[in-house]
């Protein structure tokens, strides 16, 4: 059975961001305008006007998610989500993603104190992993090395190639560009 778009709209407001975070994000841009000493009238008055569409398009975006959730899921599976989002079981998990940097962090300090306390292994890679990369990648790409430790400390690895080609453009045609894509706007879909 399809769900109401009622229904729709409760899970909507309970598993996504809520719709003033594209206020705020118009708010923020405005304010690092401002911080930058450029918010002149004229602008204020398009941060203003992208605000009041925000809001008028507001139903529409709505609409839009509450679509999608009827033509993907039924009634009972909507019911279920809500519950979920309600429950115990979603602020147990909210809190354990927020561990996720600390579990990088103690996973990454781990591994390299591993690796330390195999001294032959990390003599190995420092002296070949450059060799390694360079021969796995692509024809005619340059692998830089970076600093690598060895027993008397860090060196400079000094066989590192040719440098990389830096693309370069000059001012007057980065300017070309920059105009060409203000006076073009990008098609609206």
């Amino acid at each position: 059975m399809t769900p109401t778009k009622d229904r729709a709209l409760v899970l909507m407001t309970h598993s996504l961001p809520p719709f003033s975070n594209f206020l705020s994000h118009c708010s923020s841009l405005r304010s690092e305008c401002e911080r930058a000493g450029a918010l002149t009238p004229e602008r204020a008055a398009l941060f203003d006007e992208y605000e009041k569409a925000l809001l008028v398009g507001q139903s529409d975006y709505e609409n839009q998610i509450a679509d999608l959730i009827c033509a993907e899921l039924d009634a009972d599976e909507v019911e279920s989500l809500i519950e979920f989002f309600n429950g115990p079981a979603f602020k147990a998990l909210t809190k354990s993603q927020a561990l996720g940097g600390r579990v990088a962090e103690i996973g990454s300090n781990w591994q390299t104190r591993v690796l330390e306390s195999c001294p032959d292994t990390w003599q190995m890679l420092v002296e070949h992993v450059g060799a390694w990369q360079e021969k796995n990648s692509p024809e005619g790409s340059t692998t830089i090395l970076p600093e690598s430790p060895n027993g008397n400390g860090w060196k400079r690895v000094s066989d590192i190639g040719k440098p990389a080609e830096e693309l370069v453009m000059d001012t007057a045609t980065e300017e070309a560009e920059m105009a060409a894509m203000r006076s073009d706007p990008p098609e609206a879909a």
